[in-house]
């Protein structure tokens, strides 16, 4: 036997499977010119496109923030904007914890559960409805600019019980 069980032998994985698996990757080479810079303008698109929504929603953020007399800088710190967010709702600290894991932890559609519970909290906090935390759950930039950006709309104070200074 040339390996271990804790030392596997790295010659048969180069020579036989790894070789093969990396072959696959040579299809780009093969594409014509107009192809590739038709995928990669596809990709700069989305990527543009995604940036435009980042800013997007932390401006509305920011703006929101500010409404709500919280520092407007937290909206472009990942995690705290969230803290904040949640000190806008009103809901316990173990939420924020509860909530932040699952974010990176759970699967999308048990998140997109869970972010829809606490949006309604936000949007109960600054007077809407279940229509308006159905939009932050499903297009968080636009109705962050609608909350941040709007006049009429005013934070009415947390919605949850608890109030974290």
């Amino acid at each position: 036997m040339s390996g271990d069980w804790y030392f596997p032998d790295w010659h048969y994985y180069n020579n036989n499977g790894l070789d093969e698996w990396l072959s696959q990757f040579d299809n780009w080479n093969r594409l014509t010119p107009a192809v590739q810079g038709f995928v990669v303008g596809l990709l700069v698109i989305g990527v543009l496109i995604a940036l435009t929504f980042l800013i997007l929603q932390i401006i509305g953020m920011a703006k929101t923030f500010k409404k709500a007399k919280q520092p407007a800088w937290a909206a472009i710190v990942p995690f705290y904007n969230l803290f904040i967010s949640y000190k806008l709702t009103g809901l316990e600290l173990w939420w924020f914890i509860f909530l932040a894991l699952a974010l990176v932890c759970v699967p999308w559609p048990a998140s997109v559960v869970l972010f829809g519970f606490f949006n309604y909290k936000l949007a109960k906090s600054f007077g809407k409805n279940v229509g308006f935390a159905i939009g932050l759950t499903l297009l968080p930039p636009i109705f962050w600019m609608i909350l941040g950006c709007s006049s009429e709309i005013k934070y009415k104070g947390p919605d949850g019980p608890f109030k974290i200074k």
